[in-house]
């Protein structure tokens, strides 16, 4: 149970911005909005579903059955982290700005233009 859990949450953490990667840009609310509610009602409906297993199988059988769900997501999920497409591009390097320098006729008229 300890070692499955951080696997959920990694599995958790790595979908939705996969899905960002995916999708594309003027859909991205609706596919994250998808996936929010299914998650949801993964959420609502586990416990439920879980409470029934214990009562059928015992406690030790659901916890081993939540952990393998927790194992087949990270599993199902892991080869895609790898996968250059999915991941955030790599930030571009900015030119460093070029400050421009006035002309004498320029540096004339700002002068005059401010002390009016």
């Amino acid at each position: 149970m300890y070692i499955g859990f951080p696997v959920t949450v990694i599995s958790q953490l790595s979908t939705s911005p996969m899905l960002d990667r995916l999708a594309p840009i003027d859909q991205r609310g609706y596919v994250q909005g998808i996936f929010t509610t299914l998650l949801n009602f993964g959420n609502a409906f586990a416990p439920w579903a879980l409470g029934l297993l214990a009562d059928t199988f015992g406690i030790t059988v659901t916890l081993w059955i939540g952990a393998g769900f927790s194992f087949a997501a990270f599993f199902v999920n892991s080869p895609l982290l790898f996968k250059k497409e999915y991941k955030a591009p790599k930030a571009k390097k900015k030119a460093p700005k070029q400050h421009s320098t006035l002309t004498e006729e320029e540096e004339k008229v700002y002068i005059q233009k401010a002390s009016e």
